[in-house]
């Protein structure tokens, strides 16, 4: 069911900024699809959708659209989450833990759309490192070569 699914999304949304999540707030999609994606790329069955690659990274369109369809449903999908809240935690535990361990290597939060977008590029598109780091370089020239050097890194030590 859509409305559950994107329940526990906005949980996990919650519990990473601690903060509410509104989809009028363009930074929250934003934030909202690089940790949807990280999570999934660290191999969080909860969600299971499909992105594409994006000039701010990754994204899905999908997920937008469950997003917006939630956000018409209102106040009852807020009831709805309030009564699930200990089982939806229960279920987020391990994807929490994935996200504050990149939270750690990343240092700033800034750095979310770089970081997701090389697991995106490492895990669903299977790329090499080269090719990871050329791409970074070439769509995202604002980044330092040092900084997306020290990302892959981190990624890799990450996923071990």
């Amino acid at each position: 069911m859509v409305e559950e699914k994107f329940l526990r999304i906005k949980k996990l949304y919650e519990q990473y900024t601690n903060e509410k999540f509104s989809m009028s707030d363009h930074e929250n999609r934003l934030t909202l699809q690089k940790i949807i994606c990280a999570v999934e790329c660290n191999g969080s069955k909860n969600f299971d959708y499909s992105f594409g690659w994006y000039l701010r990274g990754p994204y899905s369109p999908t997920l937008a659209s469950d997003g917006y369809h939630v956000d018409a449903k209102g106040t009852e999908m807020e009831l709805e989450l309030e009564k699930n809240e200990e089982k939806i935690a229960d279920e987020l535990k391990r994807d929490i833990k994935f996200l504050n361990g990149l939270r750690q290597v990343m240092g700033d939060e800034k750095n979310l759309e770089l970081y997701s977008s090389i697991l995106f590029l490492k895990i669903m598109e299977k790329r090499s490192e080269e090719n990871i780091f050329n791409t970074i370089k070439t769509t995202k020239p604002w980044y330092d070569e040092e900084i997306v050097k020290k990302a892959i890194k981190d990624i890799n030590s990450l996923l071990v």
